[in-house]
């Protein structure tokens, strides 16, 4: 019976350690500059949400309705996608024009291009991306591409959250 517990314990493990996903560092051809990171964090275009919804297609989508601000007997939609804590949202006009309108990554249901999620320390992440400051204040404030991004980082140097909010051309 004693070793039953323990198969079982050691199949538990596995399963728990396999569940465990981890950012992996492939080698230094994996890393992008700074500039090429923040202006297409998905790493395809960011104002595709037909792209988006290829790439994430587990995440739940709801929506909301909006009046146009300049025409009001028109509506655009907010679509919102959530998936673990981590929310992404979409504006899409009554024309049908699309774009991002923001981003609040919590955790690694929506991992950014080279693999860039919370749980990472900053050395991987600046090894990651070529040109962020490998130390410094939190959050990392970077503007880019009509888009404000912030790094927040913990005491221990983890990266805890990553928001990012588009703004209209």
């Amino acid at each position: 019976m004693r070793k039953l517990f323990y198969w079982i314990g050691a199949v538990l493990l596995i399963v728990a350690l396999a569940q465990c996903k981890s950012p992996q560092l492939i080698d230094n051809e994996s890393s992008i500059n700074e500039d090429a990171f923040f202006n297409d964090p998905f790493g395809f275009e960011v104002n595709d949400m037909a792209q988006f919804r290829e790439q994430f297609p587990k995440a739940k989508e709801t929506y909301v309705i909006k009046r146009n601000q300049h025409y009001p007997e028109k509506a655009d939609t907010i679509y919102k996608f959530s998936k673990g804590n981590s929310e992404v949202f979409y504006y899409s006009s009554f024309s049908g024009k699309s774009f991002l309108l923001a981003a609040n990554i919590k955790d690694q249901a929506f991992p950014l291009q080279n693999n860039v999620q919370p749980g990472m320390t900053r050395a991987l992440l600046c090894h990651y991306i070529k040109g962020l400051p490998c130390t410094g204040e939190s959050p990392y404030t970077k503007k880019a591409r009509s888009a404000e991004f912030k790094l927040f980082f913990n005491e221990k140097s983890k990266l805890e959250r990553i928001f990012f909010q588009f703004y209209p051309d």
